[in-house]
Order: structure tokens, then C-alpha cells, then sequence
């Protein structure tokens, strides 16, 4: 099913929902305002009878000629009728129009016969009341009507006057004309929802398939795009929905696809060609010493020179290793809690073989100070080990090197610091991509391959760390990490309880 189906279906289902209910609820207020239109009427039209007759304590009595009525005189069928019965049942009085009835014997309606040979009225809206002698309030009754059951009797007596114990009256609506109303409205709601929701069936089709059409755009060009090309992007259209803001996010998306493909490309061609310069060399010193005999002492030379190739490859290797099998934001599966005195000082002891030992200064930490932090102490040690040998490398020897550590508002900053040529300012920005080597660096020679600082970078990453570089040609360089701080919400709490008891408040009453 095509999305322009799916959503017409969705649209028409919920279209002929909201016509069903807005039909169905205007139906029945319309009904319920006939059916009080009509309760009203006949309230009205008993109040008027009830005020022809006079209640006496001893009898109730009604006089249609000194009191003449002229409710009920209009035939048409959607009048009000009534009847007087006596406190026998008998038939008393009833309306002009009644009494037309049935002479004629008309039905309107098929059961709407005002006195039928059944003696009630059927498909009408009657109201009884009673006035007993002695009584000023009527009583309800049922809408039952005992009439004459012959045939082609009116029913009436010849003096319609009556003074007895009780009268009862009736007044009643033909309801055919009020259903006969209904109906048409019922048809008339029919035919218009029908017909709205026919016109929605025929334009759905076209407004859907015109929304979706920046979509149906863009899965289209979607089909055509390669990943081998860069610069190829989505059409958005201009509609200020969340269709355009998909179409942007998916374009972001793509142009960072294709600056980490190219990216790897260019670390590929980088790696290729870091690692030919080696094998080049060595291959060249190998084909050089067999050419010809050489003196023990040549192929001591031409082996130091392959064997340090060899370990620039080899390091360069385990470079490479290291950040592809560590992605770039991904969380370390082993973080503990370390404390960074006692970290630090066993960390120490590794670089105590190191020719350069003597220029470095270690920060002294004090124990009972809270130094914790949740890390990766493998990670963490490479960062520093690569912070220190670039340190190393790119300062005289016998300049100092500092480790230091300080808090921060929310952690520990670890800084290591040098006193050695600094890295210019338009490297800087560069200084940490793969295999990027600074002119000046070049320059003097040093030994690298230009990953230690990248591979510090992506550990700072990796342990949601964030690090920071300044470095000034001729005055040393920089680099700080900042780590996030263990919080201990029992030693915190601890700590407070303890620095509470040692420093009391003073009292009111203390001198």
C-alpha cells in the first residue's frame, strides 16, 4: 500500500467518522427540540381547557356554550385535539376538529384515527388530566381513551354540559407530522454526508499525493545518490513543516557522512604513505648493502637503521590499531572509580627508566583529599604517556616538564606543560589530526608519525573528558584535560557531617 492510499484511508475514515457523529448529534437535538416543542404545546393547550372548567367543592362542572373553546377548531392535521370524559369513561366533549375526524373516519397516518375501533389513539402525543370536585390541582393520567367501540358512532351526547364528581381531559399531537420531519432530516443528513464525503473520496487522492510530494522527491533522489560522490544533497522544499526540517537533518546527515568518508580516505592515504617512507628506506638500505661485500661494521649500520625503521613502522601499526578499534564517542566498557593520588603516584614509578625522568615534576597530592574520579585507567595512562613523550620530543632536554592537577567546578583538570619551542598558531587547529605534522616540527627533525595527539583527542572523548591546548612559539605548550569528578553522595555527606563537628557555630548566648 502507497503512502497516498495509506493517508486518503486515514483521511476518509476519519471524515465519515466526524460526518456519522456530527449528523447523529444534530438529529437527535433537532428531536429532542421537536419533542419539547410538542410537550409544550400540549401544556399549553391543557391549561387552556382546564381554565374553561369550574371546580366547585361538591362537583366539577363544564359548560361548553357559556365557556366556547376555540382550541381545536383548525382541521389540519397538525393541530391539537382533545376530549372530556366523566368520571364514567363517557365521552363528554371533545374539539371541533376531533369531532370532523371522525365524521369522516380519516387517518392521516395509517394509525393516527382519533377514535378508532380499538378505542386509543395510536402514533400521537397525549396528555391526561384529572379534576375531581373539592380538588384545585389536576391529576395525571394515562393516555388510554375508552370510546364507543361501534363503528360509525360519534360518541357524543346530544347536551354536552356536564356537572358530576370528575372530569377527565385529554389533549393530543399527531406525531406523524413531527416523525414524517425527522425522517426527511435524517435523509437530508444522509445525503449531504454522503456527498461531502464523496467529494473528500475524489480530492483526498490529489491533496495527499500534492503534501507528500517533497518526500516522494527526495526518496526518488535518494535512489540515485553514491557514496563515492561528495556533494550530493537532498532537494528540500521551502514548506516550513517537519517535511523540510527532515530534509535538512538528512542532508546535515550526509554532509558528515562524506567528511568521514572523506576523512578515511584521507587517513588511508596518509597511512600508506607514512608507512612507504619506512619500507622505503629500508628496502633501499637493504638493496645498498647487497650490491656488494660489506664490512661487518656497514651491515651493523644498515641493520640500526632497519631495525629503527622498523620500530617507527611498528609504532605507527599499533597507532593505527589503537584508533580503530576505538570508536570515536564510545563509552569505555570497564570505568571504575580511581583515585587520582594514588593512581598518579604508581604511574610515576613507570617513567622513572625514562632518560627524561629527571625533568619531569609530579604534582604531590594529599591522601585524605578527595581526588576521585570515574575512568578508564588504561585509557588514561596512554593520554598521559602520549601527553609526556610529546613533551619529551619537542623540548631541549633539561627543560622542566610539569604534571600538575587542580580542581574544577565540576572535576579535576590533569595539565601537562612543557618549556620547549611551542606550536604556532595557525597549526594549532591542525594539531590533532591524523598524521599532521607542524612545519616546524618538520624542520627540526624530530621523530613521529603525527598520531600521539590524535590519539589524545579521541581518548578525551571517549572518557568525557574536554581538552585544551595553548602553546606560544619559543615559550612551551600546553595541554589540559578535564576530567569528571566521582560524587559519593555517602562521603559527601560524610565530609559535611565531619567539617560541621570541627568548625561549630557560635550560639547566641556564647562569649
Amino acid at each position: 500500500m502507497s503512502l497516498t492510499t495509506r493517508l486518503s484511508a486515514y483521511f476518509l475514515t476519519a471524515l465519515a467518522l466526524v460526518l456519522l457523529g456530527f449528523s447523529l448529534v444534530l438529529f437527535l437535538l433537532v428531536r429532542h427540540h421537536l419533542m419539547d416543542q410538542t410537550n409544550q404545546r400540549l401544556e399549553l393547550a391543557m391549561q387552556t381547557i382546564i381554565a374553561a372548567v369550574e371546580v366547585h367543592a361538591d362537583d366539577v362542572e363544564w359548560e361548553p356554550l357559556e365557556r366556547h373553546i376555540t382550541l381545536g377548531e383548525d382541521p389540519s392535521e397538525d393541530q391539537v385535539r382533545w376530549l372530556v370524559h366523566d368520571d364514567k369513561g363517557r365521552l363528554i366533549d371533545c374539539s371541533l376538529n376531533l369531532e370532523f375526524d371522525r365524521r369522516t373516519g380519516s387517518v392521516r397516518d395509517g394509525n393516527a384515527s382519533a377514535a378508532d375501533a380499538s378505542g386509543s389513539l395510536e402514533g400521537w402525543r397525549i396528555l391526561g388530566r384529572r379534576l375531581r370536585a373539592g380538588r384545585f390541582d389536576p391529576e395525571p393520567v394515562d393516555e388510554e381513551i375508552a370510546v364507543d367501540p361501534r363503528p360509525g358512532r360519534v360518541g357524543l351526547p346530544s347536551d354536552r354540559t356536564y356537572r358530576g364528581p370528575a372530569l377527565t381531559i385529554r389533549v393530543g399531537l399527531p406525531w406523524h407530522p413531527v416523525a414524517a420531519s425527522l425522517r426527511q432530516l435524517a435523509w437530508t443528513l444522509l445525503g449531504v454526508s454522503a456527498g461531502i464525503w464523496g467529494v473528500g473520496a475524489l480530492l483526498s487522492r490529489r491533496v495527499c499525493r500534492r503534501a507528500i510530494r517533497p518526500v516522494v522527491e527526495m526518496a526518488s533522489c535518494a535512489k540515485t545518490l553514491r557514496g563515492d560522490q561528495p556533494g550530493q544533497l537532498l532537494p528540500v522544499a521551502s514548506t516550513g513543516d517537519e517535511v523540510e526540517d527532515l530534509g535538512h537533518s538528512f542532508n546535515d546527515l550526509l554532509t558528515r557522512l562524506q567528511e568521514v568518508l572523506q576523512q578515511q580516505q584521507r587517513f588511508a592515504g596518509d597511512a600508506s604513505h607514512q608507512l612507504r617512507t619506512p619500507l622505503t628506506a629500508v628496502l633501499g638500505q637493504v638493496e645498498v648493502a647487497l650490491r656488494q661485500e660489506r664490512s661487518p661494521e656497514e651491515y651493523q649500520r644498515v641493520l640500526q637503521i632497519v631495525r629503527r625503521r622498523a620500530g617507527e613502522m611498528r609504532q605507527m601499526v599499533e597507532l593505527l590499531l589503537f584508533l580503530a578499534r576505538m570508536p570515536a564517542r564510545s563509552e569505555p566498557p570497564d570505568t571504575r572509580v580511581v583515585n587520582l593520588a594514588d593512581w598518579l603516584e604508581e604511574h610515576r614509578r613507570r617513567w622513572e627508566e625514562h632518560p627524561r625522568a629527571g625533568d619531569i615534576s609530579w604534582p604531590r597530592l594529599d591522601a585524605d583529599t578527595d581526588w576521585e574520579v570515574r575512568t578508564q585507567p588504561a585509557l588514561l595512562g596512554q593520554l598521559i604517556d602520549n601527553l609526556l613523550d610529546n613533551a619529551c620530543k619537542y623540548s631541549e632536554a633539561s627543560a622542566p616538564i610539569r604534571v600538575e592537577i587542580e580542581r574544577a567546578q565540576f572535576g579535576v583538570t590533569l595539565t601537562v606543560s612543557d618549556e620547549g619551542w611551542g606550536i604556532p598558531s595557525a597549526d594549532l587547529p591542525h594539531i590533532c589530526d591524523p598524521f599532521y605534522r607542524s612545519s616546524e616540527a618538520r624542520r627540526l627533525g624530530r621523530p613521529g608519525v603525527g598520531l600521539g595527539l590524535t590519539v589524545v583527542q579521541r581518548i578525551a572523548a571517549v572518557l568525557g573528558a574536554e581538552l585544551r591546548m595553548d602553546s606560544k612559539p619559543g615559550q612551551g605548550s600546553r595541554f589540559s584535560v578535564s576530567l569528571p569528578a566521582f560524587r559519593d553522595p555517602t562521603r559527601m555527606a560524610r565530609h559535611a557531617s565531619e567539617k560541621q563537628q570541627a568548625c561549630p557555630r557560635f550560639s547566641s548566648n556564647a562569649i
